[in-house]
């Protein structure tokens, strides 16, 4: 035995806080003494201890204590397996101080728990380094049961909503991966774990937890568990190892344990995080692909790089494909738009956000007009990462609010016009009336002074003429009301006005009889179609050319309607619609915009009334028309007006035409100069 008294070994002891060791070797026999021995599961007294350590070492290993010992001058660093039987095997450590030959003083520390976490560690990172998602929970429970030779691990969480039942979202048994199962909590150890509580029990836990039903079905006899926290720091589940039968305990399970908890942890909140962001990027697909804006996304240099299907069919392409990469300045329609668009980046590089209008081309060559309401784009930091801005195709509502200032700016010449022109009228009544009474007083022989007078009253009532188109365009006219037919009134307005058109023009009928009367003043309408057929004769000029009439019936809606030239405040629902086709020249943006205002003519001769009193014609019938021409592509007149009501149609149909009246009757058959032949 090692000569060191016990004493001494007691010292040190006290003194260190561990297992202390007295060794020699006398010859080839090593005498080993250790004091404190009992928490390695040794004797107390040391002499005993030593022995039944030597007796845990393999032969192999206490060939290599008895090597150190003979080596006085190196210091004695030895890790050694022991098999306790029947404990488990415990990794020891042997360190003493360089010493006198033979002989050795120092201590004896357990490292099995420290070599434990190290081997788990190994295995935990071998098996889930390089994997991510669910294969990395597969890999982690495989290499937890692993490491602490266990049949079954699972890794467990919560269902949405419930504190009382968990699912696996991982299960290892035996050499394999399995199926997933859910249990409640009540009863089972898994109970005390959530609440923050490790559990080792290497033997008899369903004895421990009787009312643990999915323990005694499996016939588990060892359960280990340990919480895996979640963000707010308390458990989002469990990370189990099982088996049938008894495990050895695992020493310094915490640290085993939690090493694989946060190895969990950190991947289930990772799938969370990936989760939550794929949800987001679903989200956000789905409003900017769900909402009608167009949605366009910049970088920093000014290139697309997100477009919307919406944005990208405004401009008539397919998909987005086509417009990302592009420069956002290359969308504009010449120099001005481009202007406009860097303007507007460079305002979201200052951090400003606008709303702005841009003319764009689009793919077909056309151009559409877009407005943007744009922002900056900042990462966490504060740094400019781009722009967004949101889009509406404005260019039917820019051309509904032309239409609209056209209409008013119209309206207001009418009220002038006819203004001017019931204060003029008064003064002819006037006129008229003296003229006539001066030649009732002329005595014979006053040839002169009656030719006179004749021209006098010529003039006059070619200026009552004049006022009678100026009421038209006002709509102040006096209209005779009554149901119409107007087949009838556009077949004996052709065959008036054939005279008075070119020679090579061609005038085609396509009226549809059971097309429904509409209320108005025969003379009127009269009036209206022979303005328009004489206006589509002067469009033809010398060349042989085709007039086509049609007329149907036709449901409109608000939104349709609000496209006519005073059609803005017209209800929805049923219209007769006629239209009046030519061959002609027809007319460019600028001559479109004025061809309805009094006096405006293309011709050199006329007095531009015609158009303007077919706009107020319809006015006073409300009515409405829309012209659609082009240069070198003809023009198309299309003129709506209301049917009559079921009963006066009725009433129309059984008292004849119109009451019996000629269809001219109202306003008769107007001449060509009464204000029919002015070519806009």
């Amino acid at each position: 035995m090692p000569t060191t008294p016990g004493a001494s070994l007691a010292d040190l002891a006290a003194l260190t806080g561990d297992q202390v060791f007295a060794a020699e070797l006398v010859g080839d026999r090593i005498l080993l003494a250790i004091h404190a021995g009992a928490p390695l599961g040794l004797p107390e007294e040391p002499s005993a201890a030593g022995e039944a350590l030597l007796a845990a070492l393999d032969r192999g290993d206490r060939d290599r204590v008895a090597a150190a010992l003979a080596l006085p001058a190196a210091p004695l660093d030895l890790e050694l397996p022991a098999r306790f039987a029947p404990g488990p095997v415990r990794r020891l450590r042997l360190r003493a101080p360089p010493g006198q030959a033979g002989r050795r003083l120092g201590t004896l520390v357990d490292v099995t728990g420290e070599r434990q976490v190290e081997r788990a560690l190994r295995i935990l990172h071998g098996a889930t380094g390089a994997a991510t998602g669910l294969p990395a929970l597969e890999a982690l429970v495989r290499s937890m049961a692993e490491a602490v030779g266990a049949r079954w691990a699972f890794l467990t969480g919560f269902l949405p909503g419930r504190a009382d039942r968990l699912r696996t979202q991982a299960v290892w048994r035996g050499d394999r991966l399995v199926e997933g199962f859910e249990y409640d909590l009540a009863g089972m150890p898994c109970e005390r774990v959530v609440a923050g509580e490790p559990i080792q029990v290497v033997a008899g836990v369903t004895r421990l937890f009787p009312r643990a039903p999915l323990l005694a079905d499996l016939g588990i006899e060892s359960y280990l568990g340990v919480p895996v926290p979640g963000p707010d720091g308390r458990a989002r589940g469990t990370l189990v190892a099982l088996d049938e039968r008894p495990l050895s305990p695992v020493q310094d399970a915490a640290s085993i344990f939690g090493v694989f908890a946060a190895r969990a942890a950190a991947e289930l909140g990772r799938i969370s995080a990936e989760a939550e962001l794929s949800a987001s990027e679903a989200r956000f697909r789905q409003i900017v692909t769900g909402c009608v804006e167009g949605v366009v996304v910049n970088g920093v240099d000014g290139r697309i790089t997100y477009v919307n299907p919406q944005f990208a069919a405004m401009l008539g392409h397919p998909g987005p494909e086509a417009l990302l990469g592009r420069r956002w300045v290359e969308l504009g329609d010449g120099p001005r738009a481009a202007e406009v668009a860097a303007e507007a980046l460079g305002g979201r590089r200052r951090g400003e956000s606008s709303q702005y209008d841009l003319r764009a081309r689009r793919a077909d060559g056309g151009t559409c007009w877009l407005q943007v309401a744009g922002a900056p784009l900042v990462d966490g930091e504060g740094r400019f990462t781009g722009s967004i801005g949101l889009v509406r195709d404005v260019t039917e509502q820019r051309a509904l609010d032309e239409q609209v200032r056209e209409a008013q700016r119209l309206e207001s010449l009418g009220l002038l016009a006819g203004g001017i022109a019931h204060d003029f009228n008064n003064l002819l009544v006037g006129i008229l009336a003296n003229a006539g009474y001066a030649l009732g007083e002329l005595p014979a022989g006053s040839d002169r002074v009656r030719g006179a007078l004749d021209d006098l009253r010529a003039s006059a009532r070619q200026a009552a003429d004049l006022t009678r188109q100026l009421l038209a365009y006002s709509g102040r006219g006096t209209f005779q009301v009554g149901p119409v037919h107007l087949d009838r009134v556009v077949e004996e307005m052709a065959r008036l006005a054939g005279p008075s058109l070119p020679r090579g023009a061609r005038v085609e009928l396509d009226l549809d009889p059971a097309a429904p009367p509409v209320e108005g003043d025969a003379g009127q309408l009269g009036q209206l179609v022979v303005n328009l057929l004489t206006n589509a004769g002067d469009a033809l000029g010398d060349r042989p050319g085709r007039i086509a009439v049609r007329l149907r019936a036709v449901a409109l809606d608000g939104q349709e309607l609000a496209r006519f030239t005073a059609g803005e405040a017209l209800p929805g629902g049923r219209y007769a619609e006629l239209q009046v086709d030519d061959d002609g020249g027809g007319m460019d943006e600028a001559t479109l915009r004025r061809i309805f205002e009094p006096f405006f003519s293309t011709r050199g001769t006329g007095r531009g009334l015609g158009l303007a009193a077919v706009l107020g014609i319809l006015r006073g019938h409300r009515g409405a028309v829309r012209v659609e021409s082009a240069p070198g592509g003809g023009t198309r007149f299309t003129v709506v007006l209301p049917v009559a009501p079921v009963e006066a149609a009725g009433a129309a149909d059984e008292g004849g035409a119109e009451g019996g009246e000629d269809p001219a009757a109202g306003g008769g058959a107007p001449a060509r100069g009464a204000g029919g032949g002015d070519r806009r």
